[in-house]
């Protein structure tokens, strides 16, 4: 609504909590110097490499757990199978 009314795109963001002081600082000083093009391109090449070590980060945590809840679920299976067996065994006897 604002650019419409002929604010600037920074006024236009800083009126939203959503976006970061950052990212609005940024542009401002990008609309001055009409360079947004190469603005645009920084913030998404640095927070695209945030959210890559975001990621990396969430797999090498989650990794350990799947691996023990997979080897739980394959323990559960193998000893709901065997468990018969041996007490047949037993009831031999």
């Amino acid at each position: 609504m604002l650019l419409s009314r002929g604010f600037s795109l920074s006024e236009g963001m800083g009126s939203h909590k959503f976006f970061d002081k950052k990212i609005i600082s940024m542009i401002r000083v990008a609309e001055e110097v009409n360079k947004l093009d190469i603005v645009f391109n920084q913030l998404y090449d640095q927070y695209s490499e945030e959210l890559d070590i975001k990621i990396r980060t969430m797999n090498n945590l989650l990794e350990p757990v799947l691996i023990i809840f997979v080897g739980g679920l394959v323990a559960i299976i193998l000893i709901s199978m065997y468990l018969p067996i041996f007490q047949l065994g037993t009831g031999i006897y």
